[in-house]
C-alpha cells in the first residue's frame, strides 16, 4: 500500500494531524497506524469505560470520523516496515 501521508498514533495528535492535512489536502491518501485496536478513545476517560460506559461515550470524535476524512486505519499494528517513496 502506498499513502501520501502516514500518521503514527490515532489519539489526539493523530486526529489533529488528520484534520490539519484535510484542511489543506482534501484528497491525499492518509494512513493512521496505531497499536490500539480502537485508535481514537480518550485515555483519561478509560475509567468511565471500565465502569460500564459504552465506547461511543469515550471517543474523541464520532466513530464515523475516519471514513468521513477518508483515512485508512491500520489498527492493532505494533510493527510495520515503512519504505521511502521513490522520488517523483
Amino acid at each position: 500500500m502506498n499513502f501520501k501521508y502516514v500518521i503514527i498514533g490515532g489519539s489526539a495528535g493523530g486526529i489533529g494531524a488528520v484534520e490539519a492535512i484535510r484542511g489543506i489536502d482534501r484528497n491525499g491518501s492518509i494512513a493512521v497506524i496505531s497499536d490500539e485496536s480502537t485508535p481514537q478513545y480518550s485515555k483519561p476517560m478509560i475509567s468511565k469505560y471500565l465502569s460500564g460506559a459504552e465506547l461511543e461515550e469515550i471517543v474523541s470524535r464520532p466513530l464515523t470520523f475516519w471514513n468521513e476524512h477518508m483515512v485508512n486505519i491500520l489498527a492493532g499494528k505494533k510493527r510495520l516496515k515503512l519504505m521511502p517513496c521513490p522520488e517523483r
